[in-house]
């Protein structure tokens, strides 16, 4: 898709730029390429996440809370308060909960937690590998609140493959 672009002028403090230079170098990528992703970022994800009350937390932090509770807790807390909080995400960010409004927002959230993932999309079918390592009760978790949630839309998962630090799974319409 040819996206239009525009040449814009600003001015940036003579330290961040030479620390965006030095990441460049590093990356070898380009400052345009950086300046975009980090705009795309603050557009997409960062101007709401505080807004609706997201923080951060170590996944070494996470992955200890879930190894101290059993399965039924875990699976409560996806239901409930996950399951609302991806709900209330999706329309705060998207405007409407649907489909593709969703996975749009279980895309950002999944890369803003720094969480490595793969979504392809073969045959017209919706398939996520998520390398998390936190653990099988985070697989438990994730698949939990996704799969509770769009069951609200009339869709699901199958083929889940709940793992110590990976989960795979695909949507279906149900």
């Amino acid at each position: 898709m040819n996206k239009d672009s525009v040449v814009i002028t600003f001015r940036i403090n003579k330290d961040l730029k030479i620390a965006l230079d030095k990441e460049c170098v590093i990356k070898k990528v380009s400052l345009n390429h950086i300046l975009n992703k980090t705009i795309e970022k603050h557009v997409k994800w960062d101007r709401f996440a505080e807004e609706i009350g997201l923080i951060f937390v170590s996944k070494s932090i996470f992955r200890n809370i879930l190894s101290k509770m059993d399965e039924k807790d875990i699976k409560l807390l996806a239901t409930t308060i996950c399951r609302g909080t991806l709900k209330d995400a999706t329309i705060y960010m998207k405007g409407t909960l649907n489909y593709q409004n969703f996975l749009e927002m279980l895309d950002a959230w999944i890369s803003n937690s720094h969480i490595p993932f793969r979504h392809l999309n073969e045959n017209g079918i919706d398939k996520y590998i998520i390398q998390h390592e936190l653990g099988i009760k985070y697989s438990i978790y994730l698949s939990t609140a996704v799969n509770t949630l769009l069951s609200e839309i009339e869709y699901g998962l199958k083929n889940i493959d709940l793992a110590d630090q990976t989960l795979n799974f695909e949507v279906i319409k149900l």
